[in-house]
């Protein structure tokens, strides 16, 4: 049994907090980040409640093995989920050995809960939720969730999280509680289905994310990647601010930045010259870069190297 709560205000504390994940946070946004985590996992169930302040690109993979699903703390936030808007009257669920791939802003606020299969499927076939396992065949799915299911489920939650569970009898109750309250309601609901990308903007955002990520080291320009993804510059502005809430050329800026200060981090103890991380993603101007640099991540970069 693992069990952690925190509050962070650093990210890359943050990030080392959930190296055990197989996850990537990329901070879009200038210097906002908190994060607020309460963790509990056994050998069959993990249940998270994860709250986020700033813009935050999120990728990763669910754990192997296990089905996950999101469950929104705040009924009235609004964030995006493999590329689409999401609202907090929602319940997500992942595909088996799905994919993250979202972007969070101010006052993100999650439980995450991933059950191994055999558990699930296991339990559901207990109770008779036949139902249920069309939610977990196939792609990813949403279903409406209702205020009171909200209520109910963060009460449930909170008390499980916030409580000492390391009584194996207590803990396996309050772990049936959860699993039967959630696969009742999904018994009693319909999927609100799979939203399928089609609009050109669409397309050309996620080409466009997957040219930037591969071509990290060149200085694309913003005309070259509308060549590549067949759109205009007004297409594809509007399709990143839709998403992100910022322009391309920002997008490529953050990233860039992003990947600079993960190498740093990699080179401390290293003789490495911050002039020569910064040359190979396309910063020249080392004044520019440095408040750049601050300007996102509220340090310079040689703070990196001396921690």
């Amino acid at each position: 049994m693992f069990k952690v709560e925190a509050n962070f205000s650093d990210f890359d504390l943050y990030n080392d907090a959930i190296k055990n994940w197989d996850l990537d946070f990329r901070l879009l946004s200038k210097n906002d980040f908190s994060a607020y985590l309460n963790i509990f996992t056994n050998q069959n169930f993990n249940l998270a409640r994860t709250k986020l302040s700033g813009k935050i690109e999120q990728f990763g993979l669910t754990p192997i093995g296990f089905r996950s699903i999101v469950i929104p703390v705040n009924y009235n936030s609004q964030f995006v989920w493999l590329n689409k808007k999401v609202s907090g009257d929602q319940i997500l669920l992942f595909p088996k050995n799905g994919v993250l791939d979202g972007v969070s802003f101010n006052e993100f606020d999650i439980y995450i809960l991933s059950i191994k299969e055999s558990l699930l499927f296991e339990t559901m076939d207990n109770l008779d939720f036949k139902s249920a396992i069309q939610f977990f065949n196939g792609d990813e799915q949403r279903l409406f969730m209702s205020r009171s299911f909200a209520c109910d489920f963060h009460q449930l939650a909170t008390h499980f999280l916030n409580h000492d569970i390391s009584n194996l009898v207590q803990q396996k109750k309050l772990i049936d509680r959860i699993l039967f309250m959630l696969l009742k309601y999904l018994e009693e609901s319909s999927p609100l289905g799979r939203i399928t990308i089609q609009r050109k903007r669409d397309k050309a955002l996620k080409m466009a994310v997957e040219i930037i990520n591969i071509r990290k080291n060149d200085n694309l320009s913003i005309q070259e990647l509308c060549k590549l993804t067949g759109v205009s510059e007004r297409t594809l502005e509007y399709a990143f601010k839709e998403k992100y809430g910022i322009t391309p050329g920002q997008y490529i800026k953050a990233n860039r930045l992003h990947r600079v200060k993960t190498e740093l981090i990699l080179s401390r103890g290293y003789d490495i010259k911050i002039a020569t991380l910064a040359g190979k993603y396309g910063f020249w101007h080392m004044g520019q870069f440095a408040a750049d640099f601050k300007n996102q991540f509220g340090i310079l970069p040689s703070d990196l190297l001396i921690r």
